[in-house]
C-alpha cells in the first residue's frame, strides 16, 4: 500500500478497467476526467493493494508552488521508506534551482517507487514539468497523475479518461448492493446501467436513493427511471456561480449531437467560438461531460478533428429531451439531422429530422443506408419510420421496401410487411422507365424483392437478371456512386435466382457481392454468409466452408436478423459429415428467429435430415408439418415450400409410411416426378424400372447441381444394380464418388434404401479399394431410407368398405349403400382386416390411418 493513501469511501468497488491500465507499468500515465466520476477513489482503491514503495500526494493550495510541492514529496519518500534498508531521502530544495534537486532525486531512486500526484491541475506549470522530467531520467520511479482537465504532459503519455471511467455493469451491481447492504434482482442493476448509460455520479446517486425502498425488495415500477431522471435534472440545476442556467438553452441544441467540436457546437448554436466554449467548460465543471482530444478518442471519434466535448449518453438525452418533438425547435432538430448525418450517425440523424417534421431529409437519409441502419436499429427504426407519412415515404420505394423489411423481422408484422412489399413493388414499376441506368437498376432490385416475397419467383428472377444488367450498364462513377445500393442490387438478385431455381447464375452474382470493391465490411460480411448458404445447397462444401470462413473473419453483424443465412449454412456444412451436436446447437442458437426469414425452408429440412440420421423420423415429420402449417413464417415462393413437402415425403417413408409420402408429394402438384424424393418412393415400392427413367428425366430438368446429380446418380445406380445392370451402375457410383470427392459432400449416399446400400458400397470399393478413406466415410453415414417390407394393397372395393367402417356404418348400411350383401361386405372387411394384419375394428381403423388407406374418400364407393 502506498504512504499516504486515502481511506477507502463508502460504495467503493473495484475498478477493473483502471487497475489493468495501471498495472501496465509505464513510467508516466494520467487520470483525467471531470468532477464526480471517481477517478481519486478508483486509483486510491488501486493504490491499496500496490506491493512497492510509493507515496500519494494530494495537492492543496499551499503545495501548489513548485518549491513546495517538491519539498513535500521528498519528505513524504522519506518518511514511507524509513523502515527500509535505504531510505529513499530527497535533497534539500534550492528554491534558485529546483530543477537540480529534482534530477538528483530522480537519478538516486533506481529500485521500484510510485508516486501519485492528485490534483494536478493545481500545480504550476513548471512542477508539472519536472513531473515529465522524472519520468524520463529515473529507472524506478513509476509516476500517476490525476487531473479533472488536460495539462502539459510529455507526448503520447497514456490517459484514462471519463470513459474509461464508466461503470460496468459487474460494478453497477456492486456498487447497489454496498449501497443497500443487500442484493437486488439481476435486472434492477442491468436497468439501472441502461438507464444511466453507467454514467458514475448517477449510478452512485440511484443507489443511495434506491436504499429508500430497500425494505420487503420490491422495486415500484418506474421507479428507477424517474431516479435517474431525477438525479440527472440535479446536475443540470447543480449551482455554478449561476453560469449554467444561463447556458442551458445553448447546451440543450449541443446535446442534441451527443458529441461536438467546437466548430459543430457554434454551427448549432450559432454562437460565438469563445461563448461556446466557456460553456462546455462550466459544463466540465458540473460534471456534465469532459473534453477528449484526437490523441485520446476512442475508435468512434478518432477521425474527428479534435478537441471534441462528450456529454455523457444520460446526461445528453436529459439535456435534449425538451427539444424532441418540440415544432418550437424544429429549425435545431433539422441543423443537428444534418450535422450527425454528415458524420455517419445515419439513425440519430434519421430520428432527429423527424422530430424536426423533416420528412424529406428522413427519408433520404434513410435511403442511402438501409443496410446498416436494420443492423443495430430494427426496433426502434420501425417506431421511427412508422411515424412518417406514406405521402412521404412514396416518393422512395427504397424506403417503403426498407420498412416492409423491418416488418419483417416482427412476429406479428407479417400484413403489413406483404402490403408494404405489395406497394413497394407499384412504385418501383412506375419509376421503371428512369432513364439512368444505375437508378433502373435500384428501382428493379427493389421490384425483384418484392415479388419474391410475395411468392413469384420466376418474376422475381426475370426482374433480377434485367437489375443486374442495368447495373452492368451504368458508368464506372455512377455504379460505384451507389455504395451499399450496389451491394444490395447484386445481393438481392442473388437469392431472386437462387429460390426461382437458377443456383448457378445465384453462386456467380453472391461471389460478385462478397467481392465488390469499395463495399463495407459488414456489407461483404453478409454476402460472404449468404454465398455460404448457397455453396452449401448447391454441394459444393469445400467451396462452402472456404466463403463461411471469410465471413467470420470479418466483424459479426450485431443484429440477430442477420445471423441466419450464415448459421442454417454453417448447419449444413457440419452435416457433411454427420456432426449431429455442432449442427443441432447452431439452430437451436437461432430458435424463432429462422421462421422470420426467408431462409427457413433449408433451416427446417436441416434439422429433419437430422432427426432421420438419429432413428427419429416420427419427430421429423411432425417437425417439418408444423413449419408447412406456420402461417407466420415469412412467405417463400412455391419452389422453396416444395423442398419442404419433398423433406416430409423422405421423412414418411423413413418412418415407413409409403402412403403418406405419396399423399405429401401430390401436394407438389407436376412437379413430383422427377425428384429425389418420388425416385425413392418408386424404389420403397418395388419400381426399379419407373425409378430409372424419371432419373433421366430429373438429370435433364434440374439444375446440375453437385448435391442433386450424386443423389439422383446414387438413386439409379440402385436401381439398376438391383435389376442386374451391374455395369450401369458401376458408372454412376463412378461418377458420383469423383463429385464427392471433388465437393466434400457426404450426405447423398444417405439416401440409398437399405436394401441397396450392400451392393452400392461394394461397387464403391471395387472402385476405390478398401482402404479408401472416402469409402470409410461413406460406410459411416446413416441410413435414411430402412427396408420396409411391401404390404399387401387394398382393392377398391376393400377401401371403400374400410372408408364407410371408419364412418361408424353398419355391414347392414354399408350393403345397402354399395348394393352389395352383407356377406360380400362381410368377406371384403375381413381381406381388409388380414391384409392391415389387424384383428380388430380399432387396430384395423388405426393402420388404415397411419398408412393412409382412408386419404381415398373422394372414390365414389358405387363405382
Amino acid at each position: 500500500m502506498l504512504y499516504a493513501t486515502p481511506r477507502p469511501v463508502v460504495m467503493e468497488v473495484t475498478r477493473e478497467g483502471v487497475n489493468r491500465a495501471l498495472d501496465d507499468g509505464v513510467a508516466l500515465i494520467a487520470i483525467v476526467a471531470e468532477k464526480g466520476l471517481g477517478k481519486t477513489t478508483a486509483v486510491a482503491g488501486w493504490a491499496r493493494g500496490v506491493e512497492s514503495e510509493g507515496v500519494w500526494v494530494s495537492v492543496r493550495e499551499e503545495l501548489s508552488q513548485r518549491t513546495a510541492f517538491w519539498d513535500h514529496v521528498f519528505g513524504l519518500a522519506e518518511d514511507a521508506t524509513t523502515t527500509a534498508d535505504a531510505p529513499i531521502a530527497g535533497p534539500a530544495v534550492d528554491g534558485s534551482d529546483v530543477r537540480r534537486s529534482v534530477v538528483r532525486w530522480a537519478l538516486s531512486v533506481t529500485r521500484p517507487f510510485v508516486l501519485v500526484v492528485d490534483g494536478i491541475d493545481h500545480l504550476e506549470d513548471q512542477a508539472v514539468a519536472d513531473l515529465g522530467a522524472v519520468s524520463d531520467l529515473s529507472t524506478g520511479i513509476r509516476i500517476v497523475v490525476i487531473s479533472r482537465q488536460a495539462v502539459s504532459l510529455p507526448p503520447h503519455t497514456p490517459t484514462v479518461g471519463g470513459e474509461d471511467l464508466v461503470f460496468s455493469e459487474e460494478e453497477t451491481v456492486e456498487i447497489l448492493r454496498k449501497a443497500a447492504h443487500r442484493t437486488y434482482p439481476e435486472g434492477v442493476a442491468r436497468t439501472i446501467h441502461r438507464e444511466a448509460s453507467g454514467y458514475p455520479p448517477v449510478v452512485s446517486a440511484v443507489a443511495r436513493d434506491l436504499m429508500r425502498w430497500s425494505v420487503g425488495g420490491a422495486v415500484p415500477p418506474g421507479a428507477i427511471a424517474r431516479l435517474v431522471a431525477e438525479n440527472v435534472e440535479r446536475l443540470l440545476v447543480a449551482p455554478l456561480g449561476g453560469v449554467l442556467v444561463s447556458d442551458l438553452p445553448m447546451l440543450r441544441r449541443i446535446a442534441l449531437l451527443e458529441h461536438a467540436s467546437v466548430d459543430e457546437a457554434c454551427e448549432v448554436t450559432g454562437a460565438p467560438a469563445d461563448v461556446v466554449r466557456a460553456a462546455l467548460d462550466a459544463a466540465v465543471q458540473a460534471s456534465l461531460g469532459h473534453w477528449r482530444t484526437e490523441a485520446d478518442a476512442s475508435d468512434a471519434l478518432a477521425a474527428r478533428p479534435g478537441p471534441r466535448f462528450v456529454f455523457s449518453p444520460a446526461v445528453a438525452r436529459a439535456l435534449a429531451a425538451p427539444l424532441r418533438g418540440n415544432l418550437v425547435h424544429s429549425a435545431a432538430l433539422r441543423l443537428a439531422a444534418t450535422i450527425r448525418g454528415s458524420r455517419g450517425e445515419v439513425f440519430d440523424a434519421i430520428t432527429l429530422a423527424i422530430d424536426g417534421r423533416d420528412f424529406r431529409a428522413a427519408v433520404v437519409l434513410g435511403s442511402g443506408s438501409l443496410v446498416e441502419l436494420i443492423t443495430d436499429h430494427t426496433d426502434a427504426l420501425l417506431a421511427q419510420l412508422s411515424a412518417i407519412p406514406m405521402s412521404e415515404l412514396s416518393k422512395d420505394p427504397l424506403v417503403v421496401l426498407f420498412l416492409a423489411v423491418l416488418h419483417a423481422q416482427r412476429p406479428r408484422g407479417r400484413l403489413a410487411m406483404l402490403a408494404l412489399f405489395a406497394k413497394a413493388d407499384r412504385l418501383a414499376g412506375a419509376g421503371g422507365g428512369a432513364k439512368r441506368p444505375a437508378d433502373r437498376a435500384v428501382l428493379l432490385a427493389v421490384r425483384s424483392v418484392a415479388l419474391r416475397l410475395l411468392g413469384r419467383s420466376d418474376r422475381a428472377a426475370s426482374t433480377a437478371r434485367s437489375a443486374v444488367e442495368s447495373l452492368d450498364a451504368a458508368s464506372p462513377h455512377d455504379a460505384e456512386n451507389l455504395g451499399l445500393l450496389r451491394s444490395l442490387v447484386l445481393g438481392q438478385s442473388a437469392l431472386a435466382l437462387f429460390w426461382s431455381g437458377d443456383l448457378a447464375g445465384a453462386r456467380t452474382l453472391a461471389v460478385r457481392t462478397a467481392t465488390t470493391d469499395g463495399a463495407p465490411e459488414r456489407a461483404r460480411q453478409h454476402a460472404w454468409a449468404k454465398s455460404t448458404y448457397i455453396e452449401a445447397v448447391w454441394g459444393d462444401i469445400v467451396s462452402a466452408r472456404d466463403h463461411s470462413k471469410a465471413a467470420h473473419a470479418l466483424d459479426r453483424w450485431p443484429a440477430e436478423f442477420f445471423r441466419v443465412p450464415g448459421e442454417v449454412a454453417d448447419a449444413l456444412i457440419a452435416a457433411e459429415p454427420l456432426d449431429n451436436t455442432t449442427a443441432v446447437a447452431l439452430l437451436d442458437g437461432l430458435g424463432r428467429r429462422t421462421a422470420t426469414t426467408e431462409f427457413w425452408p433449408v433451416a427446417v429440412v436441416v434439422r429433419a435430415y437430422l432427426l432421420v440420421a438419429d432413428r427419429q423420423a416420427g419427430d421429423a415429420v411432425r417437425v417439418l408439418s408444423a413449419a408447412l402449417e406456420d402461417r407466420s413464417a415469412a412467405p417463400v415462393s412455391g419452389r422453396a415450400r416444395h423442398i419442404v413437402v419433398e423433406a416430409l415425403a423422405l421423412a414418411h417413408l423413413a418412418n415407413g409410411e409409403r402412403a403418406l409420402a405419396r399423399a405429401a408429394l401430390r401436394q407438389t402438384g407436376g412437379r413430383q416426378r422427377a425428384s429425389v424424393a418420388s425416385v425413392l418412393l418408386m424404389l420403397a415400392s418395388d419400381e426399379p424400372d419407373a425409378a430409372i427413367a424419371a432419373v433421366g428425366e430429373g438429370l435433364r430438368t434440374h439444375d446440375p447441381s453437385p448435391r442433386l446429380e450424386a443423389s439422383f446418380r446414387l438413386l439409379r445406380a440402385a436401381a439398376a444394380n438391383r435389376q442386374g445392370y451391374r455395369i450401369g451402375a458401376a458408372r454412376d457410383v463412378s461418377i458420383v464418388l469423383d463429385i464427392l470427392a471433388s465437393s466434400g459432400l457426404r450426405t447423398p449416399w444417405a439416401l440409398i434404401p437399405a436394401r441397396d446400400r450392400e451392393g452400392i458400397e461394394r461397387i464403391a470399393v471395387e472402385t476405390l479399394g478398401p482402404d479408401s478413406t472416402l469409402v470409410g466415410e461413406l460406410a459411416a453415414m446413416p441410413l435414411l431410407v430402412p427396408d420396409v417390407p411391401s404390404r399387401p394393397s387394398l382393392t377398391t372395393r376393400e377401401r371403400q368398405v374400410m372408408i364407410a367402417v371408419a364412418a361408424g356404418r353398419s355391414n347392414a348400411e354399408i350393403a345397402s349403400f354399395l348394393g352389395v350383401s352383407i356377406n360380400t361386405v362381410r368377406k371384403q372387411r375381413a381381406g381388409a382386416y388380414r391384409k392391415l394384419g389387424a384383428s380388430t375394428r380399432d387396430e384395423a381403423l388405426a393402420i388404415a390411418l397411419e398408412r393412409g388407406v382412408l386419404d381415398a374418400a373422394d372414390d365414389d364407393p358405387r363405382e
